[in-house]
């Protein structure tokens, strides 16, 4: 791949991530009132004896998820994605490598 190609997508990736804090702010609420409308359903539907597993295991998802966005969107403001970059380029080829060679399937 070209170094004008290399920027092109790195570009991309770029306004990509660039639209997700973008949105963030009003994605984070929807996530989190469908997570409890999920877990209002799962309440009624689950023994009483695994409510407090039910909430330490949401309250830890959410807790981690957090940590995730913040851990990622801290580093892409101090580094560059081309890391990112070379990996998917890498994965991506050894997919489609092994799609070409049949030693994968694209089936389900």
């Amino acid at each position: 791949m070209t170094r004008k190609g290399i920027r092109s997508l790195a570009l991309a990736v770029t306004l990509s991530l660039v639209s997700l804090v973008a949105v963030s702010a009003h994605v984070v609420p929807a996530i989190a009132a469908s997570g409890l409308l999920e877990l209002k359903e799962a309440v009624h539907k689950l023994p009483a004896e695994t409510y407090g597993p039910l909430l330490v295991g949401t309250f830890v998802s959410g807790v981690v998820g957090y940590a995730s966005i913040w851990f990622l969107l801290r580093f892409l403001r101090t580094h560059s994605t081309g890391i990112f970059i070379g990996y998917r380029l890498i994965v991506g080829s050894l997919i489609l490598a092994g799609l070409a060679s049949h030693y994968i399937s694209a089936a389900i």
